[in-house]
């Protein structure tokens, strides 16, 4: 497992993209920076009822999944190249009713 550092997960999470919380949303997002590009951001309640959150980030062309809860960060993940949406769901879910996410 490999993680991003403390300085480029706060120029993500301050810079790239703003959302609030909404179910069953996704959309793509591209910033101009060669070193990374915030590509998905999806979020939505699973069978269980529990508010899943996920940012997809490409850095310097390795993709990641980030979980964040309200501006708590959980993880970040390595994508596998075989199977990328196998990660640890763990890490991605949020358990606040209010929830706003910044990637």
């Amino acid at each position: 497992m490999k993680t991003l550092d403390a300085a480029l997960l706060n120029l993500i999470t301050s810079k790239i993209c703003n959302f609030e919380k909404m179910d069953n949303i996704e959309f793509l997002k591209e910033d101009s920076s060669e070193d990374y590009q915030c590509f998905k951001m999806s979020y939505f309640t699973n069978p269980s009822g529990v508010h899943v959150c996920r940012v997809e980030v490409n850095f310097k062309k390795e993709k990641f999944s980030i979980g964040v809860e309200g501006d708590s960060f959980l993880g970040t993940f390595k994508f596998s190249k075989a199977n990328p949406n196998d990660k640890k769901a763990e890490a991605c879910t949020c358990e606040t009713e209010e929830f706003s996410l910044f990637c």
